[in-house]
């Protein structure tokens, strides 16, 4: 993996290398050249002091598209973006004339005297226009990659979407959890007629917001923490003590968005393998919504005999989950499970873009 790495560095340095000599001359063709005139000694002169200016073009070229670029225009913070990038280009041209008049002008044109008297007798749009030239260019590449890669990113979302929006509906209401809530509501109906009715309203919800929520990207936070409310009421249905899951919620949630069904996979999977003989709460759920991220956490006791894990019975599986976090949230999540003696932890942080 780290020779990997060291590979992809190396043809980086060597493309970006490259690109820059190519600048390079190019910008000695640009502002120099005429063929009428052309010499060796021309050409020679004209080389070095590019070769001079060249690193003043590298360094606002990377400090637009690798600072001002991710930091401001990507968030589309676009008045912070102008100011600063207004700003750069006054800090840049100064830059520029420093080296000019200071180093390349007394190095390569001793006379520089006479058409430069002074260190402010120089055009501000005529020296920005040649910085930003080069610049010019590596924007356009930069932005073209991160559109492409955002496009590509879109696509693989919605391919990945269309592939699982079968096995989404399949998967995360299993044959078995169905039947058991069917026996379950079943068994309730001479005994406790209005406990039957709310536990058919609950299982409706869920169905509901299966087939006519989850083929959304996002979904109100709110609908997905009705939905666990109503999964958790119906598995509940099989406990005796309703104390054994704990569910609390801290924080407002009204207007959060959310992708949806990423919570049951894990939810399902406390309730599937975890021990249920034990001291209530014996399920604790925790949901805090916070101003830029959120956090969710899952605890359950492990079985004595069989360690609990996430399979693909288990929701649409770990895998799964972690790849629809991937695609939708990219590098603003975090997922850590933990396991000690007697526990199994979830715990899921996903951070507002």
């Amino acid at each position: 993996m780290e020779l990997l790495q060291q590979k992809k560095g190396y043809k980086r340095f060597i493309q970006h290398l490259s690109f820059w000599i190519f600048i390079l001359f190019f910008t000695v063709l640009r502002t120099k050249m005429s063929f009428a005139g052309y010499s060796f000694e021309i050409f020679l002169s004209s080389l070095i002091e590019e070769a001079i200016h060249l690193p003043v073009m590298i360094c606002a070229s990377y400090f637009t598209i690798y600072f001002l670029f991710p930091k401001y225009f990507y968030k589309r913070k676009y008045i912070v973006f102008a100011v600063l990038f207004f700003i750069s280009i006054l800090a840049f041209v100064l830059l520029l004339r420093v080296i000019s008049y200071y180093i390349s002008y007394p190095l390569l044109y001793p006379q520089y005297k006479d058409f430069s008297p002074n260190f402010i007798s120089f055009n501000l749009l005529q020296h920005a226009f040649y910085i930003y030239t080069s610049v010019s260019i590596v924007v356009i590449i930069k932005l073209a990659k991160y559109w492409y890669s955002t496009f590509q990113l879109k696509l693989k979302l919605e391919q990945q979407n269309k592939t699982s929006e079968l096995a989404l509906l399949k998967s995360q209401l299993s044959p078995h959890f169905l039947f058991n809530t069917l026996n379950n509501i079943n068994s309730l109906v001479n005994k406790n007629p209005s406990k039957t009715s709310a536990s058919i309203i609950k299982l409706s919800d869920i169905m509901r917001y299966m087939v006519y929520e989850t083929n959304k990207e996002k979904v109100p936070l709110v609908k997905e923490i009705d939905y666990l409310y109503n999964y958790i009421g119906l598995q509940q249905l099989r406990l005796e003590n309703l104390e054994f899951v704990h569910f609390s919620i801290e924080g407002n949630y009204s207007k959060k968005n959310i992708a949806p069904m990423l919570f049951i996979s894990f939810v399902e999977n406390a309730f599937k393998h975890g021990e249920k003989n034990v001291q209530s709460p014996g399920i604790t759920i925790n949901l805090q919504i916070f101003d830029s991220y959120l956090r969710f956490e899952v605890c359950n006791y492990l079985k004595k005999i069989k360690k609990p894990q996430i399979t693909n019975d288990s929701g649409i599986g770990f895998s799964n989950v972690k790849r629809r976090l991937e695609l939708i949230y990219g590098n603003n999540y975090k997922l850590n499970i933990t396991t000690t003696d007697n526990k199994y932890k979830v715990e899921l942080e996903i951070y507002e873009t």
